[in-house]
């Protein structure tokens, strides 16, 4: 089980939908978190690949106004809401069940502030990457994670690149 560890949602534990859901670490996602520092400067978030909704909550917690979540499994879909829903303060939030491609094409005038791009590894494709790119504001941040055994990818052009056990992760503005 998952925990949120800071913010006003600190101390709930979130639901995993299925053991096919591979969250990031609670290492990883602190140390994502402390990168970025104080988000006060966001105001939304998407979170791709969701699967629990960890890092869109975690930023709920810290304290986005809104965010938004996509994954394509019926499951994790129902996790993510069933997480939202036992959140004191009720968070605005959106669950969209949809592939992530296709919800990027499918909404092309949706800006964010912050977008969370955690495919499985097994699924990695950084194409997703620069799609969701796409979707963010002009002064916006895509955090990209990736399995620490590949090669890095220059083509994200990231500001900040961090390693936590399996995964890296891409600051990209």
């Amino acid at each position: 089980m998952l925990k949120i560890h800071t913010g006003i949602y600190k101390g709930t534990q979130l639901k995993v939908a299925d053991q096919v859901t591979r969250p990031l670490t609670d290492f990883a996602r602190q140390g994502l978190f402390n990168t970025l520092g104080s988000i006060n400067q966001f105001d939304n978030c998407l979170d791709l690949y969701a699967g629990s909704g960890a890092l869109g909550i975690t930023a709920l917690s810290l304290g986005l106004n809104q965010a938004g979540f996509v994954d394509n499994s019926k499951r994790a879909v129902k996790a993510i809401q069933n997480n939202l829903d036992r959140l004191t303060p009720k968070p605005n939030a959106k669950v969209y069940l949809n592939d992530t491609e296709q919800f990027i094409f499918a909404n092309p005038d949706k800006r964010y502030d912050l977008i969370f791009c955690a495919p499985p590894f097994q699924a990695f494709d950084p194409k997703i990457g620069l799609l969701a790119k796409n979707l963010l504001k002009s002064n916006g941040l895509l955090i990209i994670e990736q399995p620490n055994d590949l090669p890095p990818i220059d083509q994200f052009e990231a500001s900040i690149i961090k390693s936590y056990g399996p995964s890296r992760l891409y600051f990209i503005n």
